[in-house]
């Protein structure tokens, strides 16, 4: 009985994570990577929809990492509160509008975004190494969620 109230919970929760992403693949014919400031809508977790300043260091490391042929994996390290979430958020958009499947991974979900608007949950660490490990997967990991 209990379980059956808490799987009910996670699938009404997961359904709601699903429309946040469709909402994210609609609107990213709006969203202007380019713009000093644009707004994407809310990811689950968030309170709401999310201005992000596009810091001039931004372009500059997008362009380094989606150009880099040496490299397939990077690690953005530094103190709270200088941008690191908004540049995986960033990412986010610029991979999906490149039509680049991301494995998101971060407080508040786990799930594997396609850009047709498909979500697919993880919720294992078999099924979250099988997709991390595809060639065409990028992941995007954040260990801290924004409220």
């Amino acid at each position: 009985m209990v379980e059956d109230e808490e799987d009910n919970r996670a699938k009404k929760q997961w359904q709601k994570d699903k429309n946040r992403f469709q909402n994210l693949i609609n609107s990213l014919p709006e969203i202007n990577v380019q713009d000093k400031v644009f707004k994407i809508p809310s990811l689950p977790g968030d309170k709401g929809d999310m201005d992000i300043y596009n810091r001039e260091c931004y372009e500059y490391l997008r362009n380094f990492i989606l150009n880099d042929t040496k490299f397939s994996r990077y690690l953005i390290t530094g103190n709270p509160g200088i941008g690191k979430t908004f540049f995986g958020r960033l990412m986010l958009i610029v991979l999906l509008k490149e039509n680049k499947k991301v494995l998101l991974d971060y407080e508040a979900v786990t799930a594997l975004i396609y850009p047709s608007g498909d979500t697919e949950y993880v919720s294992d660490k078999v099924q979250y190494r099988q997709i991390a490990e595809e060639q065409d997967v990028w992941c995007i990991i954040d260990g801290k969620g924004i409220n």
